[in-house]
């Protein structure tokens, strides 16, 4: 496993863990490669560490396996990562209990923003979903591959 998968990969086990402090639900957390998975009292929820959506077209096939089961997708916030969601919008949305978190941790504004592609399809526009999605991601700075990779 590489430097950012591995960054990524704990950035959303701290992520997981503080928004549960409160809460208390989580029962148990395994990592296999990739993947996170987080068991909750009510459900269980896994995230798929892809920093910069190299492996797209795998994460739905894996998600198209199980359609009862939360999925997340975890990337950086880059132009790259956008534009291959937009690539890939029509499948993504398929899925009711799938969301994509757009992370740069090192950001002075927000430090992730969360898109649920199926909710999203039935209220925006289709002829806007870009513009739409920029306006979203607007307070989470974008990052570059190349400054990620000199950042960790």
């Amino acid at each position: 496993m590489d430097k950012t998968t591995e960054f990524l990969l704990q950035w959303t086990k701290t992520y997981v863990e503080n928004q549960d402090l409160i809460r208390k639900s989580i029962t148990g957390i395994s990592q296999k490669e990739a993947r996170l998975e987080v068991n909750y009292k009510a459900k269980l929820h896994t995230f798929l560490i892809d920093p910069f959506m190299e492996n797209i077209t795998d994460e739905i096939n894996e998600i198209s396996k199980n359609k009862e089961m939360k999925f997340s997708i975890i990337c950086f916030n880059t132009a790259d990562n956008m534009k291959r969601m937009v690539m890939q919008w029509t499948e993504l949305a398929k899925y009711p209990l799938l969301s994509i978190y757009f992370v740069n941790p090192f950001s002075s504004l927000d430090k992730r923003w969360i898109i649920y592609p199926w909710t999203h399809n039935r209220i925006a526009d289709p002829d806007s979903l870009e513009t739409g999605l920029k306006s979203i991601a607007e307070n989470v700075e974008q990052i570059r591959k190349e400054e990620v990779v000199g950042k960790v």
